[in-house]
């Protein structure tokens, strides 16, 4: 009989813990989303961008978390059902990894834009404004 603790998902839940195993994972599927809208043109950035929203869901998806059950009084953590905890957990970081995903794809267009030709992408700032 195999490990539990066997293969990809269960290191990642024995090394980081089942909860943040989860935020990860959801992170992935909402980054997953944005390439459905916009794919990436190069390997390399179909990486990096993953690895923004896989970080992104590690350093601030707790902190969300946290944040929306202490300012919203109709979510309580403490008194929900786990499947009720578990869908908010994976909403907020699948949302977060998403949004990740979309910050650093502009920022990477913008960055690229202004590789190219900064003279133009100034002037399509100042239009903007």
């Amino acid at each position: 009989m195999s490990d539990p603790a066997s293969g990809f998902a269960g290191a990642l839940m024995m090394k980081f813990g089942f909860l943040r195993a989860l935020g990860i994972c959801s992170a992935l599927i909402g980054a997953g989303m944005m390439v459905v809208f916009k794919p990436p043109q190069t390997r390399k950035s179909l990486f990096m961008h993953g690895l923004v929203a896989l970080g992104c869901s590690i350093l601030f998806g707790g902190f969300f978390v946290s944040f929306l059950d202490s300012y919203f009084e109709w979510i309580d953590m403490h008194t929900a059902q786990l499947e009720d905890m578990l869908q908010f957990y994976v909403a907020v970081h699948g949302l977060l990894g998403a949004m990740s995903w979309g910050v650093v794809g502009g920022l990477y267009h913008f960055m690229t834009k202004f590789s190219n030709d900064p003279v133009k992408l100034a002037k399509d700032i100042k239009e903007i404004v």
